[in-house]
């Protein structure tokens, strides 16, 4: 990876303002899209929810829910 590439793409947390620009990544990748309720109820639940993101604005998410047993 170039350290230009480095630079133009962050991850942080997600927060409740990214879910309507979440909820309409989903629902143009996936024929049964999560609902904008569902991505802030993880949130709310305290699932590891994040975003990739560069100055032309979100580039990707990823919400990951650990489960033992």
């Amino acid at each position: 990876m170039s350290a230009q590439l480095a630079q133009a793409v962050q991850f942080r947390p997600m927060r409740q303002a990214d879910v309507p620009a979440v909820a309409a990544m989903e629902q143009r990748a996936y024929a049964f899209p999560w609902t904008p309720g569902i991505f802030r109820d993880c949130l709310g639940a305290g699932y590891a929810c994040w975003v990739a993101e560069s100055v032309e604005g979100l580039l990707g998410y990823g919400v990951l829910s650990v489960g033992a047993d």
